[in-house]
């Protein structure tokens, strides 16, 4: 609350001067007031006692005679005096006689009452003035006169003396103002500048500010000179205090150090502005207490802050310690301290003061390095790759990784002792490795290289390298990574891609081949039977047949190594399979050569055709057979085996899963690598010439690989040779083989049959043995005329014989077009090779006839004979 001695000394007088004056004006104006009011009542009594006297006096005869009316035309007289309210004459028992309202028409009050012997009484309530006068004639009471007069008199003329009272207040007081402020500034106004300047240099330390001397040669004046004199002399000592203190922030701000005090008595910090940033704290909120300062400091380290414990104090010279300060967000950081102890003249150590900065940032660069370091460390020694650092001018060795210690069999200490050209094979090992000349010295940039292990496996790599400082020199970072496996996988898929591609040329060989032999063994067959059998050109005509037999078999090999023949799967027991054919496969190898059969039991059954893995059993076992001239050892093995991750990797063509394995191994004189890699080729033999066609292995890679199976070889020079077959499990039901019916040589028919055929040829030779066997054969050039043909022939057309691929179109769009035209009609379809339109991946459709090229006469009547007669 703001009290009277707080103000200024020209405030007090002002206050006090308008105080007294406006105190003594109120009190005038109060007892004016009081006077005013009880004049002007008594005059309004006195007033209106007359005007009753008066309406009494003139309401005398109006009360002897009884007359209302005229006593209220008397009192009607007073709406001439606006101030009288209301006037009743009451008759002496009380009763009201006659009245006058001047605002309202109201039943007329009760007549108050009046002490006995009193003539006359007045009273103010409500804001009026109320009266009542009795009336007498001849001493006797007559009447009474009752009179209410408002105030508004007295309240205007209160009102208007108010308003005089109140401007000659303001005046009063206007002018008490004035003169104190006149005053003020004589008297106070020195003694005010001189205050407001002494506080002004207590607040802002500032002692360039003087105060001002307005003249005169008085107290004050004499008071104002010794104050400057004294401001002059604390500035000259201030400014050279301040350059030294400039100096010494601007020293510990640059150096970002800050300074304190421990007070030992109190135990008390002091710090300076720059302490408190290092505790991430704002200047002036440190309470200076130990306790507090503990909170500041990690735990584990408080014991090194200096804090004037009795080992502390002891101590001579200066001490220097690191902490860890706990940021009030949160964060570490570490701090330096530098201190010693001062002492008094006693000896007494009285205080402890320092500097203290920040090493956060140093602590953070040596933790990095070290880091980095590990890091770096880390990376070189556990790199899942080969890794070492070389001198690239003397090529040797100066760090190497466990990975490349464990990869290529030298120990640490070996390693340290080599050379990067001692990982280099020999050159008959580098020969051996398919790449003479892949020799690295420097392993400069990035590439593949040849390098040998210790135990002398040779490796395919790829490296990578940057040089790296090391010690004082230049060396040289090298990564390498083994990449024999995935070369393996590469070369397996190159060989793939290569049997691929010689199949598809096999295969359009045999289709183009099947053609011409389709044609020369029809027509040899028919001039054959036209012949005596006691003529001459009848053994001609036999070996011309004899020669397109064994051609016919080849474009069969050729068709099975290309996946283009045609198969008719089945549920399959290989055990069986292998014990139905032992007995061939003995009187195949001879006597000199032991067969040995190990059959697991349970095994699972297998979906292929029976005739073709008899064939693949049959060629592998004589492929070993030839392996052994001076006799040996076949064994054929079966067995359910499950393929895994690790299998499918090494062989990427292999899905893991479960499967069934046929392996025949022999105890032959074994392949070496070059020859493996070619095994599967056709016409590939390593027999002598004359001795083989080199198609039975091609044969077997073609079956298995239609049958959804997978072939390996494994075989080592002088010890033998394995192949495993991998086919996959089949848990399907298996079903009666249905019997082929048998059909008579000279059966003959009637029917209708559309031949299409786009080899003119060979549509000739079909033409002319249907219809020597009583067929009505209708024989159209091209695809186009068979659908016209179809279309507007007007008989029955009973059969469909048509080739696979014609151009234009397929046999099967051929097939769906003329069926659409003549219901019920049957279907075979001619090829030498297989194609989707009528197979799937080479096996036949279990609705669909086919007739396989190249085939004789009888093959043809035979199948034409037993699609008609299917119902």
């Amino acid at each position: 609350m703001l009290r009277m001695r707080d103000f200024s000394i020209t405030r007090k007088l002002t206050w006090m001067n308008m105080l007294v004056s406006g105190a003594a004006l109120l009190l005038a104006c109060g007892a004016f007031t009081t006077y005013e009011i009880i004049s002007y009542r008594q005059t309004m009594v006195r007033d209106l006692s007359v005007q009753a006297q008066i309406i009494g006096a003139n309401s005398v005869s109006a009360l002897l005679f009884n007359d209302p009316p005229s006593a209220e035309a008397t009192l009607a007289a007073l709406r001439a005096t606006p101030h009288v309210t209301s006037a009743w004459i009451y008759a002496p028992e009380g009763r009201p006689f006659a009245g006058y309202e001047r605002d309202r028409h109201a039943p007329p009050p009760a007549l108050p009452l009046v002490p006995n012997g009193v003539s006359e009484a007045y009273w103010f309530r409500d804001g009026q003035l109320a009266l009542v006068r009795s009336v007498n004639f001849h001493e006797k009471l007559t009447a009474f006169v009752y009179m209410q007069s408002d105030l508004r008199g007295l309240y205007k003329r209160l009102e208007r003396f108010g308003e005089i009272g109140i401007g000659v207040l303001l005046a009063s007081l206007l002018a008490a103002f004035f003169a104190s402020w006149i005053s003020g500034r004589v008297v106070a106004k020195p003694i005010q500048d001189l205050s407001e300047t002494a506080r002004l240099v207590s607040r802002d330390q500032n002692y360039a500010v003087r105060a001002i001397r307005r003249g005169g040669r008085d107290e004050i004046s004499a008071l104002i000179d010794t104050f400057n004199g004294m401001l002059a002399q604390i500035q000259q000592r201030d400014d050279a205090l301040q350059k030294t203190q400039e100096r010494f922030n601007l020293a510990l701000m640059s150096a970002g150090v800050g300074t304190w005090s421990l007070d030992i008595h109190n135990r008390l910090l002091t710090w300076d502005d720059y302490t408190y940033p290092l505790f991430g704290l704002k200047p002036g909120t440190f309470s200076g207490r130990l306790e507090d300062m503990k909170k500041l400091v990690h735990p584990d380290d408080w014991e090194n802050v200096p804090r004037g414990t009795k080992a502390q104090v002891a101590a001579n010279g200066t001490v220097e310690s690191e902490f860890r300060a706990i940021w009030p967000d949160g964060s570490i950081h570490f701090l330096a301290m530098r201190s010693k102890v001062y002492r008094d003249g006693t000896g007494k150590a009285v205080r402890r003061a320092g500097v203290c900065w920040d090493i956060t940032a140093n602590k953070q660069a040596k933790q990095a390095l070290t880091d980095s370091e590990e890091r770096y460390r880390f990376l070189f020694e556990a790199n899942p790759h080969s890794m070492w650092i070389y001198d690239p001018q003397t090529l040797a060795f100066l760090a190497v990784n466990d990975t490349a210690v464990e990869h290529f069999g030298f120990s640490r200490e070996e390693f340290l002792k080599m050379k990067t050209t001692d990982l280099n094979p020999r050159v008959d090992e580098r020969q051996s490795a398919g790449d003479a000349g892949a020799v690295n010295h420097g392993f400069e940039g990035s590439g593949t290289a040849i390098l040998q292990k210790k135990d002398g496996t040779i490796i395919h790599v790829e490296f990578a390298s940057h040089n790296l400082p090391f010690g004082e020199g230049n060396t040289r970072l090298v990564a390498v990574g083994d990449i024999t496996d995935r070369k393996k996988l590469e070369d397996q898929l190159r060989q793939s891609q290569k049997m691929e591609a010689i199949g598809r040329l096999a295969g359009g060989v045999a289709h183009d081949f099947n053609n011409l032999l389709t044609i020369i063994v029809g027509y040899g067959q028919m001039v054959q039977e036209q012949l005596e059998p006691d003529d001459a050109r009848n053994g001609y005509m036999t070996e011309i047949l004899k020669a397109s037999e064994r051609a016919a078999s080849l474009t069969r090999q050729l068709l099975a190594f290309s996946r283009q023949q045609v198969l008719a799967p089945r549920l399959l027991d290989l055990n069986e399979l292998v014990v139905n054919t032992e007995k061939m496969l003995r009187r195949l190898i001879g006597e000199d050569i032991e067969l040995a059969t190990v059959l697991r039991r349970g095994l699972a059954d297998v979906k292929a055709d029976p005739g073709q893995i008899e064939q693949v059993i049959m060629n592998l076992v004589v492929n070993s057979r030839d392996a052994m001239p001076s006799g040996g050892k076949v064994t054929i093995e079966t067995s359910n085996v499950e393929l895994d991750e690790s299998y499918s990797q090494e062989h990427p063509e292999v899905k893991p899963g479960h499967y069934v394995m046929l392996a025949v191994s022999d105890t032959g004189a074994g392949m070496d690598a070059e020859t493996q890699k070619r095994i599967f080729e056709p016409f590939f033999t390593t027999k002598e010439k004359d001795k083989g066609t080199g198609l039975g292995l091609a044969m077997v890679y073609g079956i298995v690989k239609q049958s959804g199976g997978h072939i390996w070889v494994y075989s080592e020079i002088n010890i033998g040779t394995v192949f495993k077959i991998y086919f996959p499990r089949c848990m399907e039901s298996k079903e009666a083989v249905p019997a082929l019916p048998e059909h008579a040589h000279s059966a003959r028919g009637s029917e209708t049959i559309l031949l299409v055929e786009d080899e003119e040829a060979l549509r000739m030779l079909v033409q002319n043995i249907l219809q020597g066997r009583g067929y009505k054969v209708l024989a159209p050039k091209e695809v186009t005329e068979a659908l016209a043909l179809s279309e507007n022939y007007g008989g029955s057309i009973h059969l469909l014989l048509t080739d696979v691929v014609m151009p234009k179109m397929s046999g099967r769009e051929l097939a769906q077009q003329v069926i659409t035209r003549h219901k019920g009609i049957k279907v075979i379809y001619m090829s030498g090779y297989t194609n989707d339109a009528i197979v799937q991946h080479g096996v036949l459709e279990s609705d669909v006839a086919f007739l396989q090229k190249p085939f004789s006469p009888d093959s043809v009547v035979r199948k034409v004979q037993e699609v008609l007669d299917r119902s």
